[in-house]
């Protein structure tokens, strides 16, 4: 009797342990995502490798929420380079009148009223001139950043002091443990079946 009691006791241990067993709830959310501002970076980036030249002083575009002054140059010696970790939405500010082509790795991407976004796949991918341009602003987000910020491009005459930082964000994780109806049916159905067998084994002693 003590040997079935003790068999039917870790039996209940082993399903209690499953059915509390900790879940991953964490948004699918996890990408990461890159930017650069030419007005207030430049050329230096930590992420972008950057060949080419920039200028001001041709008015001003509003993406954002920023004022954008500085721009990249789109010539023939131009030339963007960065890695992906994964597939990712990459887009590129222009002056807003803008309508022409961009090279991005090996495609020729149309922009739209001086945006212009592409999907481009993990490794190595780089950002070339098709058709001359400005370019303001470059964005990546990876594949699972979840976007919360409208997108609006406006270009403007008076330029506006404005400051940014670059900033990576990782969705919070929040491991919690989840028990479903089935996972208590189960639960006290083996209670029943214990309590029965227990029961028998009473009986076969007296």
């Amino acid at each position: 009797m003590r040997k079935a009691i003790k068999t039917l006791a870790i039996i209940l241990l082993a399903v209690t342990a499953f059915i509390l067993k900790p879940t991953d709830t964490r948004a699918e959310g996890t990408g990461k995502e890159y930017t650069h501002n030419f007005t207030t970076e430049d050329l230096t980036d930590s992420y972008f490798t950057i060949t080419g030249k920039t200028t001001s002083g041709k008015g001003s575009v509003e993406y954002n929420g920023l004022t954008l002054t500085t721009a990249l140059k789109m010539e023939s010696s131009t030339l963007i380079q960065f890695e992906a970790r994964t597939n990712a939405e990459l887009t590129l500010v222009f002056d807003n009148n803008f309508n022409g082509y961009v090279k991005v790795s090996k495609q020729n991407v149309q922009a739209e009223n001086g945006l212009l976004k592409v999907t481009v796949h993990e490794g190595t991918n780089f950002i070339a001139k098709s058709d001359v341009a400005n370019l303001y602003y470059i964005r990546l987000v990876e594949e699972g950043e979840q976007e919360t910020s409208s997108i609006a491009a406006e270009e403007t005459s008076t330029p506006k002091e404005t400051t940014t930082e670059k900033e990576t964000v990782d969705d919070a994780a929040q491991i919690t443990p989840q028990i479903t109806y089935g996972d208590l049916i189960v639960f006290f159905g083996l209670m029943v079946v214990a309590g029965v067998l227990i029961s028998d084994c009473i009986l076969r002693r007296l």
